[in-house]
């Protein structure tokens, strides 16, 4: 059974500006590539992983450093926010 996966408006954000950034990197295509394989896995396998904190669940990146934080409601996954894992704040 397939669990649609759908991002919130911050993940959408966050999405875009990974996109832009590794536009300039002419890395682009292979980052996409690696989120499409986690929302795909996601679709799959969302209980797979423990929740962290806040009822969220966190899948990261197989090659870039970036980490999908996500929840499970009514057979939904809603992507909460994708975090670049080596910001500082």
């Amino acid at each position: 059974m397939a669990f649609p996966v759908i991002l919130s408006i911050d993940a959408e954000r966050e999405l875009k500006k990974a996109e832009c950034f590794y536009d300039a990197m002419d890395k682009k295509m292979e980052f996409l590539f690696d989120f499409d394989e986690q929302i795909e896995f996601l679709e799959q396998n969302p209980y797979l992983f423990q929740i962290r904190y806040r009822n969220l669940r966190i899948v990261h990146f197989k090659i870039f450093p970036y980490s999908l934080h996500y929840n499970i409601k009514d057979d939904v996954v809603t992507v909460i926010n994708i975090i670049r894992q080596s910001q500082s704040y």
